[in-house]
């Protein structure tokens, strides 16, 4: 894995901050997955 990883908005992170997005996107992912057992909840409730 190389130093500096660069996204695709054009900025580039070093280690460190690549380590902070990916625990940041994996608490997003599981935000989204509360998100859709709620949405699938309601939708199952409407029906």
């Amino acid at each position: 894995m190389e130093d500096s990883i660069i996204t695709g908005t054009g900025m580039s992170f070093n280690r460190a901050d690549g380590v902070n997005v990916i625990s940041n996107v994996k608490n997003v992912s599981v935000m989204i997955e509360k998100i859709k057992i709620v949405v699938n909840a309601l939708i199952i409730y409407y029906l």
